[in-house]
């Protein structure tokens, strides 16, 4: 006798989610109904508050899951402004630091000068290194 088997298509994994979003019903009706009669509610009216939210949950798309995605959707929606915030302050963070360590570099004609004379004797010294390796290969044709 052959087990039965879900079909590898869309039915199939349409099946599996029902009979996940069954299970997760159940357990959530549990766990409602645990927390609400340890807040001092009695057991017919902690399981009865229980099935009525877990029945709202259950008629989102897509049932418990589809519910909890949907409200996860919503929380994202309403923490996105803050986190939008946060991203622009760490960025104007980012660009004081920038500022404090001289990105936003201005010369003045003085620094200019001494920049000038600064890539001026470079210019000499590379010029008198070139000198003494020229003398230095005459000299050693003539010895």
């Amino acid at each position: 006798m052959a087990v039965k088997q879900e079909p590898q298509n869309g039915k199939g994994s349409i099946n599996k989610l029902n009979r996940l979003n069954a299970g997760l019903g159940i357990g959530f009706v549990g766990v409602d109904s645990y927390m609400r009669m340890q807040e001092g509610e009695s057991a017919p009216v902690a399981v009865g508050k229980a099935l009525l939210t877990n029945a709202v949950w259950a008629m989102a798309p897509g049932g418990v899951l589809g519910g909890l995605a949907i409200s996860a959707g919503a929380a994202a929606v309403q923490i996105a402004p803050d986190l939008i915030n946060k991203a622009e302050q760490k960025k104007a963070e980012f660009h004081q630091n920038l500022n404090r360590f001289g990105s936003n570099y201005q010369s003045t004609a003085a620094q200019q000068s001494l920049q000038q004379q600064g890539i001026n004797q470079i210019q000499q010294a590379r010029q008198h290194v070139a000198n003494v390796a020229n003398h230095a290969r005459g000299a050693q044709r003539v010895y």
